[in-house]
């Protein structure tokens, strides 16, 4: 280890450059800092000043009267589309009414709950047939008719033999 010319060992003026090394390094990295947070600072501003021009641009879309239509119309999407096929509801009833007629099967009892409907059939056997041999030409013409509305489910009891009565559902094409 040297000596400096008094006698005293270098080390502590190495200690002393070291401290002055490490006290410039912080000054730097706190002025380093801070010129960041400054700029972040304007950066948040700039960013407030651009999200309140938009929410204002959002205020003044949702203020006209269309967009509040619009809006509205989206919310009630559901019961506009319930309402809308109630609608259509003496459609369906003359349309079975039709079927009646055509396929001799006396179509009653209609019950109608969204898309699903349900009507009470009876069938009865006379000079133009039997009860079973006009279920089965209705089921299977009804099915295979491009102007049908409805689209059979399985009919799952039939009572009776030589009048037949049976709970039909259908839903909605």
């Amino acid at each position: 280890m040297g000596t400096d010319t008094i006698g005293k060992p270098m080390k502590k003026a190495h200690n002393f450059t070291k401290s002055i090394a490490f006290f410039v390094w912080i000054v730097v990295i706190t002025g380093g800092l801070w010129g960041y947070n400054t700029w972040l600072e304007k950066q948040v501003i700039k960013t407030e000043a651009s999200l309140s021009t938009i929410k204002q641009s959002i205020n003044e879309v949702q203020r006209d009267p269309q967009m509040q239509a619009y809006i509205a119309l989206k919310q009630h999407a559901n019961v506009l589309d319930d309402l809308s096929i109630q609608s259509h509801i003496t459609k369906y009833i003359d349309h079975i009414d039709t079927l009646s007629a055509i396929y001799g099967v006396s179509l009653r009892k209609f019950a109608q709950s969204g898309n699903d409907i349900r009507v009470q059939a009876v069938i009865e056997s006379d000079e133009t047939g039997k009860a079973s041999e006009k279920l089965t030409s209705f089921l299977r013409k009804y099915e295979q008719d491009s102007e049908a509305l409805l689209k059979f489910w399985s009919i799952s009891s039939v009572n009776g033999h030589q009048t037949l009565k049976l709970n039909i559902p259908f839903s909605l094409k």
